[in-house]
């Protein structure tokens, strides 16, 4: 991997096989911080010269530093977009802008980067920060507003839908206790407190409410609804739209919207069980252990 990377890109090589070989148009929906996009563009300038591939992030500094990443490498485009506005995006862009789907290859990696998780966003509950979680920071609404503001009842209700955490209510009970809360670092504790000894998961007791709040905060569940309802009609016939997701509720999400786009009889679901990371790459990347790639292709 390039030293210049900075987050390591799960599910490589699997992602490139699901490519079609003869594939022009491509669309990295989600391209963080470069690691997706890196490896797409060194496979297909070896064998397709003509490819063109954009580059999508809402984190303008994410996709900044994916431009450093690949700022060697012509054929690409890079869009500061939310990737639920997937369709009108592609349309405004003249190649594909023809009246006709036309994308080979859209990738969507769900997950946030190593990088995001340095940055002080307040993401990670091992550093202590001030409780932001915005991944565009030019959203109003930070996890700190919703932990300080929203009433026991609003906040449990939260933390269950979004991580199906099951001590969501003393959870929110504590915190509403423990209020003003600005740092990831009271937070952890507060939850540490309030599940004790009865926290028997191999996770961390922060992990499903720090999930909760990046969701809610960054609106994950209505962005995703809405990729996933517009994603597939920008594909060309053999397109191929690839997801990886990291929790259950994004593999649901995904599962769902993936079974009705097979009743219209124009795409079948390539992956009959989600491809997961090889034991070598879990070794070298334990974020890794999370990841569930699925894939769609569209057949008429």
């Amino acid at each position: 991997m390039d030293n210049n990377i900075l987050h390591k890109p799960v599910l490589t090589r699997e992602i490139l096989d699901l490519i079609p070989k003869n594939a022009i148009i491509l669309v990295d929906a989600t391209c963080g911080t470069g690691g997706h996009s890196l490896a797409i563009v060194k496979n297909f300038q070896l064998s397709n010269t003509n490819f063109q591939l954009y580059c999508l992030d809402y984190d303008e500094k994410s996709l900044e530093k994916a431009k450093e990443v690949l700022e060697k490498f012509n054929n690409i485009e890079f869009i500061c977009a939310n990737f639920k506005n997937i369709k009108k995006i592609l349309e405004g862009i003249p190649r594909i802008r023809s009246g006709r789907p036309s994308v080979d290859f859209i990738l969507a990696d769900l997950g946030f980067s190593s990088w995001q998780l340095a940055n002080n966003r307040g993401l990670a509950f091992s550093k202590n920060q001030a409780l932001d979680m915005r991944l565009d920071l030019k959203r109003k609404t930070t996890a700190s507003d919703l932990v300080n503001h929203l009433d026991e009842n609003e906040l449990a209700n939260l933390i269950y839908q979004n991580s199906d955490e099951r001590f969501s209510r003393p959870i929110a009970s504590a915190i509403c206790r423990a209020r003003p809360i600005f740092t990831t670092e009271k937070l952890t504790q507060i939850i540490q407190t309030a599940v004790g000894n009865h926290y028997r998961k191999k996770i961390h007791p922060a992990t499903l409410t720090f999930q909760a709040l990046r969701i809610a905060v960054n609106q994950e569940k209505e962005n995703l609804d809405q990729f996933l309802r517009n994603a597939p009609e920008c594909l060309a016939k053999n397109g191929i739209l690839a997801i990886i997701t990291f929790h259950s509720l994004e593999a649901r999400a995904v599962r769902a919207q993936f079974k009705k786009w097979t009743k219209t009889k124009n795409y079948q679901i390539l992956t009959k069980q989600p491809i997961t990371p090889d034991l070598n790459e879990i070794r070298s990347n334990p974020r890794a252990r999370s990841a569930r790639l699925v894939a769609l292709e569209k057949i008429a």
